[in-house]
């Protein structure tokens, strides 16, 4: 079902993975994106395949840059509904291979940006959404809800999202802006394969795509409920 035209999203971390796809379905859907990444290339690419897509490059961790960008956005005439973040990074082995300089890229790459993105993302859709419900959708990890071996700092990064986002949940309870948590186990992009995941244990990885329509499925809008959580396991072969 095609959304109306006046529907606009944000998606960050629009540039590859699951926040390409989430962007390219979206934007199939009839929504037109707010699709931010570091990499103007990647953004080309999906310009270039999808008329409602725009982009726009930004470091999600600079507060001067998401301030930027959001400024622009407000002066869109019609209310953002939905802000997917996608973005993040992760580098994986022993803790003793970890430096201050590492864990603080971490640290900025996934919770502040999500905490920037949100914090951004709430004052646009309050002004922006009075007649109009609004989501705020965190893409996180299996590695928020287990410990993992070689990913402490990331399962570190990837828990603090997951209690921002439950804390964010609480605050905004009673408002018009949802907050939903979403864990995926490993998909298929190059995030895995640029962290020497073993080919046999990639290849029982999920397709981003898929991932992207079963989020997409869960968002679907009732007047009494919403999906708070989606957790989104591989299947074992």
């Amino acid at each position: 079902m095609l959304a109306e035209l006046h529907q606009n999203v944000i998606v960050t971390g629009a540039g590859s993975g699951l926040g390409a796809a989430l962007t390219a379905q979206l934007a199939s859907q009839g929504y037109h994106v707010a699709a931010l990444s570091r990499s103007a290339d990647k953004l080309e690419r999906l310009v270039t395949q999808y008329k409602r897509v725009t982009p726009f490059v930004v470091d999600l961790s600079c507060e001067e840059e998401v301030s930027q960008v959001f400024s622009k956005l407000a002066t869109w005439e019609a209310p953002f509904t939905k802000v997917f973040c996608c973005a993040g990074s992760g580098q994986f082995g022993p803790l003793a291979s970890y430096n201050q300089s590492t864990i603080q890229h971490m640290v900025n790459d996934n919770l502040l940006s999500m905490m920037l993105v949100a914090q951004a993302a709430i004052g646009l859709m309050r002004n922006h959404n009075k007649d109009t419900n609004g989501a705020l959708i965190h893409v996180m990890s299996s590695a928020a809800q287990v410990g993992k071996a070689n990913e402490t700092v990331y399962c570190a990064m990837k828990w603090g999202c997951r209690g921002f986002t439950e804390a964010l949940r609480v605050e905004l309870s009673g408002t018009n802006i949802q907050v939903v948590g979403v864990y995926p186990s490993g998909m298929q992009t190059a995030f895995w394969q640029n962290n020497a995941v073993a080919h046999d244990q990639y290849e029982q990885y999920m397709h981003p795509d898929e991932v992207a329509k079963i989020i997409l499925l869960n968002l679907q809008e009732m007047d009494s409920c919403y999906t708070a959580d989606i957790v989104i396991n591989k299947i074992k072969r």
